[in-house]
């Protein structure tokens, strides 16, 4: 992980040049990458484009899910979800997601990690429903270790989660159509993996209809075109 994160901001340092954000943003990562022994799972990009998933069996086993078939799955539908998306972008995704100099790509106002983390778990949840029913976590969890819990408990991954639920909320508004549009193709959806100009704000992440009025319309130029 130390070596992804390294070989991320060296990336960036080519292309885009190097700033303080981007020093402050790889001094965070290796302070995280301390523990990230604990992580259930991660998706990276391998140095030639395709995304790869790397399960953690220590994470596992104090995350309480080593031996637990149902959130098994869920992690690995999870995981290749965001290998989906990764591929949907042209193997650019991730790099978006992890850069470290947000602002000189001009991603800085979009919010992509949530809403790749909130469409990954509302794949994943799909997944679940699918093959262990409408309750498929009742009784198959075993509690995690007080190490991956103060872990969990942590500003950091406190963060990620609220991230993470504001992304699936958005993700189920859009694509149910719980608000004031109608709900929306799932092929469209994932148009925005390959253009980020159609991800979300943080602002409009918690206003999707607020989001849809803006790019229904570039939507609508292209389906002409097509």
């Amino acid at each position: 992980m130390r070596t992804y994160a390294e070989w991320i901001a060296r990336k960036d340092q080519v292309t885009y040049g190097s700033d303080f954000a981007g020093v402050k943003w790889l001094r965070r990562r290796f302070k995280a990458i301390k523990t990230s022994w604990l992580d259930i799972a991660s998706t990276v990009q391998a140095e030639h484009g395709p995304a790869q998933v790397l399960l953690c069996p220590v994470g596992l086993k104090h995350a309480g899910v080593y031996s637990n078939q149902a959130r098994l799955v869920e992690v690995i539908a999870r995981e290749l979800c965001q290998v989906a998306q990764h591929h949907t972008s042209s193997d650019t995704l991730l790099g978006a997601v992890n850069t470290s100099v947000a602002s000189r790509r001009g991603l800085a106002e979009r919010a992509l990690r949530p809403v790749v983390q909130g469409h990954a778990a509302w794949c994943a949840e799909k997944v679940l429903a699918d093959r262990f029913g409408e309750h498929p976590r009742v009784g198959l969890t075993k509690p995690p270790s007080r190490r991956h819990a103060r872990r969990a408990g942590s500003a950091p991954c406190c963060q990620e989660r609220r991230e993470a639920d504001a992304g699936a909320g958005f993700v189920t508004q859009v694509l149910t159509g719980a608000g004031q549009w109608p709900a929306l193709d799932v092929g469209q959806f994932n148009d925005l993996f390959s253009a980020f100009s159609l991800m979300p704000s943080p602002a409009e992440l918690a206003a999707p209809d607020r989001w849809r009025d803006r790019v229904q319309s570039a939507w609508d130029r292209d389906r002409s075109a097509r």
